[in-house]
């Protein structure tokens, strides 16, 4: 486990950093959900376990892994083997949000011996693109901050899932997979419009316009917004604003930072805009959700 003083905690803008293993959960150790910016240091330490680093922000920030330099990027991930130092170097990003988590797949992938089978042989330290692990990553960070009923059952299920998930990215076969994209688009759904989906579902706070998103799936703009209403029920910017709106009912439920800054971090241009699309949408608003959370 890192010692307490590998952190410079004044840098440190919201977020938490959550010691697990009162959780009484084996294999879960520790994990976080971070925002921090250029004073935030985390010195020279490593783990009993593996360690995943999710970064979300553009900005990259460069780590040292056993002597090797590493640039992470926006949905990049680090994964740290077990008893191998690391820390974090500078220049640092300005403003940066990361999750991590320390977790021992060789426990709790115990009943899954394929996917535990990739980590035995395993995984490249840096993933180029790890953004099918970003809502893996967010189930379980929720169970993190979560007192509710069965919480331990809870953990190590969304643990052993963001565990697979990151697996199944360091896959040899997972390249081939996604120049695919009909090999894994669900039943009944077009392929290019599930390619969309996941998009839409892991890069939602950027700027994309509906002619970018058409463009990237190899449709043009009017043929894409007719097929991806037909398939969903709804158009790409309902779509779009849903899961912006159910990442931010997440973090006014869950931290202490303001609505306009929930608001920038999710994709809305202001905390008004915001405030409107909650109030047309979900019927209350942002001091709604954290007053009901307290």
């Amino acid at each position: 486990m890192p010692e307490p003083d590998i952190f410079r905690p004044t840098g440190l803008r919201h977020g938490y950093r959550a010691l697990l293993t009162p959780a009484g959960v084996p294999g879960i150790y520790e994990a976080g959900d971070q925002w921090a910016g250029s004073d935030w240091a985390i010195g020279a330490h490593s783990h009993q376990s593996w360690e995943l680093f999710l970064q979300l922000t553009d900005e990259p920030s460069c780590w040292d892994v056993a002597g090797t330099s590493h640039r992470v990027g926006k949905l990049q991930m680090l994964a740290v083997p077990p008893e191998t130092r690391h820390e974090l170097l500078s220049p640092r990003p300005s403003r940066w949000h990361f999750y991590y988590a320390a977790l021992d797949p060789d426990i709790l992938l115990h009943d899954f011996p394929d996917a535990l089978a990739v980590w035995r042989a395993g995984l490249p330290v840096w993933f180029g693109d790890a953004s099918a692990c970003r809502e893996p990553f967010e189930a379980f960070l929720r169970e993190v901050a979560s007192a509710g009923l069965l919480r331990p059952d809870a953990l190590r299920a969304t643990a052993a899932h963001l565990l697979i998930a990151a697996g199944r990215v360091a896959h040899p076969e997972h390249a081939a997979a996604a120049r695919q994209p009909a090999a894994s688009a669900r039943a009944g759904t077009h392929a290019c419009i599930a390619r969309a989906q996941a998009m839409l579902q892991t890069r939602y706070d950027e700027a994309m316009t509906v002619d970018r998103i058409a463009q990237q799936v190899g449709l043009s703009t009017a043929y894409f917004t007719t097929l991806f209403t037909r398939e969903t029920g709804m158009s790409p910017a309902s779509f779009r604003r849903s899961v912006r709106l159910r990442h931010a009912q997440r973090l006014l439920q869950e931290t202490d930072m303001s609505v306009a800054e929930v608001a920038a971090t999710v994709g809305f241009s202001s905390g008004q805009h915001l405030a409107t699309a909650m109030r047309s949408t979900l019927g209350c608003t942002p001091s709604d959700l954290r007053a009901a959370a307290s």
